[in-house]
């Protein structure tokens, strides 16, 4: 059943899928928050407002040191498939 906002209905999440490579000991994951920043022109223009705008995409590092010619493509499909 779906959630609505006013009359949108909000979908449902689903399963990306796996994700095709293992990667090597190490990885990461971040995000950037989008922030508007409004300046005042009075006081040196030292005073100003920030708006956080919405939390950003996030961002996942992986490492893997040599990547063969078939994980690369199953690495593209992953990638084009989303």
């Amino acid at each position: 059943m779906s959630e609505y906002i006013g009359n949108i209905a909000v979908p449902e999440i689903s399963v990306s899928g796996v994700f095709p490579i293992e990667p090597d000991i190490g990885w990461g994951m971040g995000w950037e928050p989008e922030i508007a920043v409004h300046t005042f022109g009075s006081g040196d223009a030292r005073s100003e407002q920030r708006f956080l705008l919405g939390t950003g995409g996030k961002k996942f590092t992986i490492r893997k040191a040599a990547l063969r010619d078939a994980d690369r493509i199953a690495l593209r499909d992953f990638w084009e498939s989303q």
